[in-house]
């Protein structure tokens, strides 16, 4: 089954601590792809590389589950 990704307006992921792929947007319609983690309990907070990402600049629009390890030729 593919990843695809999911809009935060359809659902949010239910578990905390939980490293997901994220697409980001700013006001100026700028956007990026993040891995970043789902929040500890304190509403729809993401935290990126340990610190909490500034919803005044940037909000979380998508987000899809991590990928599987890639498993090459063998």
């Amino acid at each position: 089954m593919e990843n695809q990704w999911i809009p935060v307006k359809e659902r949010v992921p239910i578990f905390t601590g939980y490293a997901v792929l994220a697409i980001l947007e700013n006001a100026y319609g700028q956007r990026k792809v993040e891995k970043i983690f789902t929040g500890y309990g304190r509403g729809e907070r993401w935290y990126c590389n340990n610190k909490c990402i500034d919803m005044e600049k940037w909000k979380v629009i998508a987000w899809m589950p991590l990928p599987d390890a890639y498993g090459g030729k063998r």
